[in-house]
């Protein structure tokens, strides 16, 4: 009966361990995630794009949205959007954080960038896309990698 109970007692605390490891582990893979939304909306009889971020922020036409080095961004269009396809993603500044354009992720109609571990600074970049109605559209929001604390 006592090798019973220690074993158990063991086999508790291992798994004590492994929980509390697993829980770290994806706080910090979550934080260096970030997902954009992309979705049509009309303001004063004009079509623009709305975006918000996974970490909670949201614009018209110009978002800026953090992310750590070495993490990975996500766009997305969202359903219903009123948006069709995003047709390419590209950097407009020194490549400071797009060592390399986000490429389509396979049979998806998503994007996804993965940052070097260098990266940083903030870098103004240009999404391509086209509305349900066939108008292709360009605007141009940011990328930032906040200063290390």
């Amino acid at each position: 009966m006592k090798k019973i109970f220690t074993l158990s007692t063991e086999i508790v605390f291992l798994i004590t361990i492994l929980i509390a490891g697993g829980c770290s582990s994806a706080k910090d893979n979550k934080a260096k995630k970030v997902e954009i939304y992309l979705s049509s909306v009309e303001v004063n009889g004009e079509i623009h794009l709305y975006m918000k971020d996974s970490n909670g922020n949201e614009a018209t036409d110009s978002l800026r949205t953090e992310v750590k080095a070495g993490g990975t961004v996500i766009w997305r269009i969202e359903r219903p959007g009123g948006i069709k396809k995003i047709d390419g993603i590209y950097s407009k500044g020194e490549r400071n954080i797009f060592k390399k354009d986000p490429s389509k992720i396979f049979l998806s109609k998503r994007f996804r960038l993965k940052l070097s571990d260098d990266a940083e600074g903030e870098e103004k970049y240009s999404i391509e896309y086209y509305l349900e109605d066939n108008t292709k559209k360009t605007i141009d929001p940011f990328l930032r990698i906040p200063p290390i604390d």
